[in-house]
């Protein structure tokens, strides 16, 4: 897959054409994916590469300034998704104050015709330009009698609520890890350093600080190695990882693990509701 860094003072020329989806697409929940694999199977109908364009840093940082957002998905995690979704060229363009500043004419010449898209593949909430005037049916209006078209996915609904990656993220806060893989296909990952603790299968945790965690308590995971996956329990304290305890030790890794969260355990379950019993019956 090839990376291409998009900077708006400075737009590549691209010889190929090409069929783009494009969208944040933190954590490439089920409703992301039902619209990346739309651009995918158009890319073969048309003969043409399948291409994403993401964003990066989250506009909630650059246009709200807030600098606690956190992630559903890391850059380079989502770059990893994307390979592994068999996207030919990945877009990743720097989200600033100049870009969110652009007229939403200027984003279609700039990062759709400048680029050579043939086709575009969006959400039907996707907005763009200055105080995000642009959207789908803006696109439409831009596309008739051109060389290039818009396909728009619609809503994607799990239990009866769409799916969306704020959902996603506040479930994760919540610690209800069980319900998680309905709306994002999987179970929710964070990559992680350690370092060796006071026994072989005890491990002080350092995860992203800008990936999303939950609450305080233990957690049951399963952290990935060369072999496969070993279980383990995480505990989380003021909105940190801090310590994994391990059935066997873990091998090393320069580059990290991978920690995926399965449940909160049930000790920790037992011990909230121990607390709400308190509270309510005193």
């Amino acid at each position: 897959m090839e990376v291409i860094h998009l900077d708006h003072s400075a737009i590549p020329a691209m010889k190929e054409q090409h069929v783009m989806a494009i969208g944040f697409f933190d954590g490439v929940h089920l409703g992301h994916q039902e619209l990346l694999n739309e651009a995918r199977n158009l890319a073969e109908r048309k003969g043409c590469k399948f291409s994403v364009m993401t964003f990066s840093p989250h506009p909630s940082e650059v246009v709200r300034k807030n600098s606690s957002f956190r992630y559903l998905m890391t850059l380079p995690q989502k770059v990893a998704k994307m390979k592994r979704l068999g996207v030919d060229t990945l877009f990743i363009t720097k989200f600033d104050l100049n870009f969110a500043s652009l007229r939403p004419t200027e984003f279609v010449q700039k990062y759709i015709r400048d680029i050579n898209a043939c086709h575009v593949v969006v959400g039907f909430d996707f907005t763009f330009g200055f105080k995000a005037q642009g959207d789908a049916e803006l696109l439409k209006q831009e596309c008739s009698n051109e060389f290039w078209g818009v396909s728009v996915i619609s809503k994607k609904e799990c239990a009866e609520e769409k799916i969306s990656s704020t959902r996603i993220r506040n479930m994760v806060k919540a610690g209800e890890f069980s319900s998680i893989p309905e709306c994002l296909g999987e179970h929710y990952s964070v990559r992680v350093d350690v370092d060796a603790g006071e026994t072989a299968c005890h491990y002080i945790v350092h995860a992203d600080p800008k990936a999303t965690l939950p609450v305080s308590g233990d957690y049951d995971v399963e952290v990935t190695i060369s072999q496969g996956k070993k279980h383990g329990r995480l505990k989380i304290h003021e909105g940190r990882a801090i310590e994994l305890r391990m059935l066997t030790p873990l091998e090393e890794s320069k580059d990290g693990y991978e920690m995926t969260f399965i449940r909160k355990s049930r000790e920790s379950q037992r011990n909230t509701m121990e607390r709400m019993e308190e509270i309510v019956y005193g």
